[in-house]
């Protein structure tokens, strides 16, 4: 059973790469999906409806990016067209304290 603390889209999206076979390394559009997977998939990874295109959010500042990595964060931009950023907590190496997650809320805008 999923913990309850994932939304209904995050997993109906889990759901569906499961029934996929979970590959790793693949972009959604190889596996065919059906059109309601990719719209799910769309807005949760923030792509606007009307447009398809990201959304947009201020870019945050080289000081926020820079602490967030010192702490052991691994961050990476989504898109070249978007300020966007992928954050990875796993690589930081152990339990998160008050500084980790004031970097992370710092950087929650672009998550």
């Amino acid at each position: 059973m999923l913990p309850s603390s994932l939304s209904e889209e995050q997993v109906y999206l889990i759901a569906w790469w499961i029934e996929q076979g979970a590959p790793g390394e693949v972009l959604i559009v190889d596996l065919n999906p059906a059109a309601d997977i990719l719209l799910t998939a769309s807005n949760y990874l923030g792509l606007s409806s009307d447009s398809n295109r990201l959304v947009s959010v201020e870019a945050t500042t080289d000081d926020e990016l820079s602490y967030a990595r010192s702490l052991g964060f691994l961050i990476r931009d989504t898109s070249m067209d978007s300020n966007l950023l992928e954050v990875d907590i796993s690589v930081q190496g152990g339990d998160l304290a008050q500084e980790h997650i004031q970097a992370l809320n710092a950087l929650a805008p672009q998550m």
